[in-house]
């Protein structure tokens, strides 16, 4: 339904917007690479007490949650924080600002196993650092480009395109996020179109 809106009304609305977060959280969270991530720091000392810390920092959650891990082994304890992961995601990605991008000349958005793309430009303080730079393919046709516009970081031309609008990119952009998603990959590559396995080889 979303895409069709994009197509559409070549706008997100303010209903697909949250959509739009609640996607983005809930596929990082599927997303293999993140859920082992998100196991090591709960498995580690230091890290798990920062972790718990920072997802129910917009909650009163910390000491509901710091028992109810505790009564799981550490290999269970990722399905119990997730929920709190989630939610505390959603939140952050309603300070982000969207913008779509459509794809070069028809040839079609790239994805993988793990299409949440998260440039975090080298800061590594937060699960979601302020200066990060997210991009999701949505479809063939439609990649999400999110940013927070409060980032000192600010130098990706892709800032300055119209926020929650359809934006058209030049060849040279358009083949950079491509390898930025085609590099996130854990196991798999998404195609748009089918394609020979020899291409793929060579």
């Amino acid at each position: 339904r979303i895409i069709s809106n994009i197509h559409n009304q070549k706008r997100i609305s303010l209903k697909d917007n949250d959509i739009l977060n609640h996607f983005v959280a809930n596929i990082l969270c599927r997303s293999e690479p993140f859920r082992s991530f998100v196991q090591l720091l709960l498995k580690t000392p230091e890290t798990r007490t920062k972790f718990i810390n920072e997802i129910t920092m917009f909650s009163d959650d910390y000491s509901e949650l710091t028992e109810l891990l505790s009564i799981f082994s550490i290999e269970n304890q990722i399905n119990i924080a997730i929920g709190d992961l989630m939610n505390h995601l959603v939140h952050i990605f309603r300070s982000f600002k969207k913008i779509i991008i459509k794809d070069y000349d028809s040839k079609g958005w790239q994805t993988s196993d793990n299409p949440v793309f998260i440039d975090k430009q080298g800061h590594y303080e937060w699960i979601i650092p302020i200066e990060s730079e997210i991009y999701v393919p949505l479809s063939k046709n439609y990649c999400l480009f999110m940013f927070h516009p409060k980032s000192e970081l600010n130098t990706n031309p892709l800032r300055n395109l119209n926020q929650n609008k359809i934006n058209k990119v030049g060849y040279t952009t358009f083949e950079n996020i491509i390898g930025r998603i085609f590099k996130n990959h854990h196991k798999y590559m998404i195609f748009s179109t089918e394609i020979d396995e020899l291409d793929v080889i060579n």
